[in-house]
């Protein structure tokens, strides 16, 4: 308000000119404390969540925390059994003895603080594995990890025959370095996040609506889901939370990381990649030997209509009310598009509103289609 009030002549209006670009060059040098550390650059990164993502980097190696050097010791000690997980601690140390990048996370909204500890007890079960960054220092609603080096996952590098086995192989490690911990992790499964966004809309017209088309994947697909491996997923896999460098991949950000089914996992992989039947079935046989079938496959592909439903459902909190009434029970939607909904989901950036509109309406006939 201060700002409209000065900008009533021209005199005005300079000055007003001159306080904002001096207020914009003073924000670009200002080395702000981030839980102890001052970097010289500071790069945001863009997110869909509401969540405060940022690149830290300095001019010269910056000194281990006292937090830093407790993770290390103590991850040291849990990776002396096994040779891999060894070297990969030999490799953390090299870049404790200084680093030039750190990454900053502030979590906000009405579950910050239970978000951060989940984040803080899954990267510490993960420090010994090396498929996920170290943390640093922590604070209220605030964290600070190591910098994964790297390029991003693109949906390319799934075209590679290599590159599936890998992220099969890192899976399995993410999986077994949770195990520890699944009991104190939140219920993550397609269905439970499902059930809990529908509950939120206001419209009792819709959500009686959706929770019928979810009790009927429920009656028809529950029991066949409940006889898979259950696991802590990792709830978000696809190219953009991946990062690879020589030959090791990194999975990043576990918001809806929690316990899960791994058929889910797999499936959300899937549609987020745009995978071929080969791959599908690569990844099915890599799970599930004993029981790759006909009745595994059609549970395959429940999951991936319902992981594609959740995707719109969380897209729709950004349309009216009125928008997401008029997308569900839309008579002509269209037909789906599987290759743009996977380069969508490694995209960052919001599909219009329009487009989330008509998307919401055909995830919705998908799943339908598939409880029938």
């Amino acid at each position: 308000m201060w700002v409209t009030r000065l900008n009533v002549s021209k005199c005005g209006g300079l000055i007003t000119s001159t306080l904002f670009l001096w207020c914009i060059v003073a924000c670009a040098q200002d080395t702000k404390d981030f839980l102890g550390f001052s970097p010289v650059s500071v790069e945001r990164v863009a997110s869909r969540s509401h969540d405060e993502s940022m690149i830290l980097r300095f001019e010269s190696p910056q000194d281990a925390s006292q937090e830093y050097a407790e993770v290390s010791e103590h991850t040291q000690e849990d990776a002396s059994g096994g040779d891999d997980c060894a070297d990969h601690m030999q490799e953390a140390d090299e870049q404790e003895e200084g680093y030039k990048t750190l990454f900053y996370r502030k979590f906000r909204g009405k579950y910050a603080a239970a978000r951060k500890r989940y984040f803080v007890k899954i990267l510490e079960a993960l420090s010994i594995t090396g498929v996920a960054p170290y943390p640093v220092r922590t604070g209220d609603n605030e964290i600070v990890v190591t910098f994964v080096e790297g390029r991003g996952v693109t949906l390319q590098d799934f075209d590679s025959e290599n590159f599936l086995p890998l992220v099969m192989a890192t899976l399995n490690r993410f999986y077994k370095a949770l195990e520890p911990i699944k009991d104190s992790l939140p219920e993550r499964s397609l269905l439970h996040l499902a059930e809990t966004r529908v509950n939120k809309i206001v419209d009792q017209a819709v959500k009686g609506f959706l929770l019928n088309l979810l009790q009927r994947w429920k009656k028809k697909f529950l029991r066949d889901l409940e006889e898979t491996a259950r696991t802590v997923v990792h709830g978000d896999l696809h190219a953009s939370n991946m990062i690879i460098n020589e030959g090791r991949l990194w999975l990043l950000d576990y918001g809806l990381c929690g316990r899960g089914y791994v058929i889910e996992d797999l499936a959300r992989l899937s549609v987020y990649s745009h995978m071929n039947d080969e791959d599908e079935s690569y990844m099915l046989r890599h799970w599930f030997e004993d029981k790759y079938g006909e009745e595994l496959l059609k549970l395959f592909d429940a999951c991936k209509v319902l992981s594609v439903f959740l995707w719109f459902l969380i897209e729709a909190q950004r349309l009216s009310p009125a928008d997401v009434r008029g997308g569900i029970f839309a008579i002509d939607v269209g037909a789906f598009n599987d290759v743009a909904f996977a380069r969508g989901a490694v995209d960052a950036v919001h599909p219009p509103l329009h487009h989330t509109r008509r998307l919401l309406g055909q995830s919705v006939r998908r799943l339908k289609e598939v409880c029938e």
